[in-house]
């Protein structure tokens, strides 16, 4: 009888002390999924700033694609195939093809494999790398700031008078994380820089 009793008794230790064991390795195994999953070829990734960006002088695509590039993944978000695609096709048919007006402040950068634009925070256009501007899809802007939480950073009053969301409606995975009393000219601002992994749904 007290031997079983000193094996229940160890048992009430070990089982735990195994689950726990368990739970790490299936959370570390699950953050190197998505880890490889991100770097994928089916992947398309989002930058920018968190809140309306605002600067007294012209900040280029190339310097939101050095931020971008600098930065590490923060979150990986499965999005639908047919969004998927949408934006793909609007990357793919239109990077590095602007014409000669440099009207589109660059303030979000996007790039999925060898296709990379820049898109205004306020004003929905798009530019190439080389400051050009390039056709606004407006589907697929909205596709691209909604599905990667760009519109989390706004507020929602804000967001009443955005043309897109006025054209397509509140994104339903809104959530308000609007930043509170910015100090522009503070450079902690920059570590608000976020980056995000948009994967096609399907991956196995």
């Amino acid at each position: 009888m007290n031997r079983n009793s000193d094996q229940r008794a160890a048992l009430m230790y070990v089982v735990p002390f195994l689950c726990c064991l368990c739970m790490l390795s299936c959370h570390s195994r699950q953050n190197r999924v998505q880890q490889e999953t991100a770097e994928s070829f089916d992947t398309i990734y989002v930058s920018y700033h968190k809140g309306v960006y605002e600067t007294s002088v012209r900040t280029p695509c190339s310097l939101v694609k050095k931020w971008s590039e600098s930065e590490d993944v923060s979150e990986v978000i499965v999005i639908d195939k047919r969004d998927y695609d949408a934006i793909f096709s609007y990357l793919s048919e239109n990077a590095d093809k602007g014409n000669d007006s440099t009207t589109c402040e660059a303030r979000i950068y996007v790039q999925a494999a060898e296709n990379e634009i820049c898109i205004n925070d306020v004003i929905v256009c798009a530019c190439d790398v080389n400051e050009k501007d390039i056709p606004a899809n407006d589907y697929a802007l909205y596709l691209i700031r909604s599905l990667s939480g760009y519109y989390n950073y706004l507020d929602s009053l804000d967001l009443q008078f955005d043309r897109l969301i006025e054209k397509f409606g509140m994104p339903s995975c809104y959530q308000n994380k609007t930043i509170k009393d910015i100090n522009w000219d503070d450079d902690a601002y920059y570590d608000d820089f976020r980056k995000v992994a948009l994967v096609r749904a399907g991956l196995d």
